[in-house]
């Protein structure tokens, strides 16, 4: 019998993860606090992710999985394959799910499943009224890839994480730039979401394999070198173009890969 999915949504979250949970919401599945666990249903499979550190016990009948949105750096990308280890043996996770193909063939030995997030259509909405150049919702700490991005000599929306505000910073922009956090190449499948639920067309530092988004179909790469002079060009050519791009990725993603139909077949998938 298809169990019920249910996630888990944590007290505390860091800002980027606030999209990921508008997506459950809009999904109609079911999610609840973590103090509202019932690891005696058998019937439920519950949805976490590690900023929640639940304590599985041993004798339960729940299904927990853990899906993971983070990057191997933030483990220790060598200690990377140790960890999802660890999560599965020590914590009692049943399966663990990624979203970058890259980062799953890593580990897909271990009981991990790849499951894009997709998007859905009640995350963003199009606007053909543009006022930025670009929108990028990087959080880089510091170091040249923070002072880069703050060096930018185009005219970029506000970095806003919640509510109508940040709605307004994506629908008013031409492009949204993707940078990574660090030098590994592995794409933020997020700030894809946001890109395709607002039809922006996608300029990302490159990635190793941002399935399902197929570079120069869905969206264009530049090396973190060249990312100036790229969006300098592309601003100034045909903006038509890269708003069907945009498009055309949108119908694509909302079409084969909304965020509840691929939580639904990996559903179908697990024992």
């Amino acid at each position: 019998m298809l169990k019920n999915p249910i996630f888990v949504i944590p007290y505390r979250y860091p800002p980027s993860y606030h999209d990921f949970y508008l997506l459950v919401q809009y999904s109609g599945f079911g999610y609840c606090m973590e103090k509202d666990i019932d690891f005696g249903n058998k019937n439920n499979c519950y949805i976490v992710n590690h900023f929640i550190p639940i304590a599985v016990p041993k004798n339960r009948l729940a299904t927990v999985v853990y899906w993971f949105l983070e990057r191997p750096s933030a483990n220790g990308k060598e200690n990377f394959p140790d960890f999802i280890r660890n999560s599965i043996v020590s914590h009692g996770i049943d399966e663990i799910w990624m979203s970058d193909i890259t980062m799953f063939n890593l580990v897909k030995w271990c009981q991990c499943r790849f499951v894009p997030i997709g998007s859905d259509e009640k995350l963003g909405a199009l606007c053909d009224q543009k006022t930025y150049d670009l929108v990028h919702l990087c959080f880089i700490e510091k170091g040249s890839r923070r002072e880069m991005l703050k060096t930018l000599p185009f005219s970029i929306a506000p970095n806003i994480w919640y509510g109508s505000e940040k709605a307004i910073s994506l629908q008013h922009s031409k492009f949204m730039l993707s940078m990574h956090q660090d030098e590994d190449l592995y794409f933020e499948p997020l700030r894809f979401s946001l890109a395709a639920a607002y039809g922006l067309p996608l300029v990302s530092e490159v990635c190793q394999d941002a399935f399902p988004y197929i570079e120069n179909e869905d969206y264009v790469a530049v090396s973190y070198i060249n990312i100036r002079q790229f969006m300098r060009d592309i601003l100034a050519s045909d903006y038509q173009k890269w708003k069907d791009f945009g498009l055309k990725m949108r119908d694509k993603i909302l079409k084969q890969y909304r965020f509840t139909d691929n939580v639904k077949r990996a559903m179908e998938k697990m024992k």
